[in-house]
């Protein structure tokens, strides 16, 4: 069983899945999208840019090879 789903579109988009978290990176526009999927099942809150979540992000960008350019 894996513990995460990492996904990718083109150039434009790259994603991790894991049961708790979703990370979502647009490269081309340097944006980044982070949902705790335990506390926010229907992502409507961006964690990504608030600061007390940054390492998170940061973690499961490098994990799914989406880290900013």
């Amino acid at each position: 069983i894996r513990d995460a789903v990492l996904l990718a579109y083109e150039d434009c988009q790259r994603a991790i899945v894991e049961p708790q978290w979703k990370l979502i990176r647009y490269p081309l526009i340097n944006y980044t999208q982070l949902f705790d999927l335990s506390a926010d099942p229907y992502e409507l809150h961006n964690l990504a840019d608030i600061p007390e979540y940054a390492d998170r992000a940061a973690q499961r960008a490098r994990r799914g090879g989406a880290q900013p350019r």
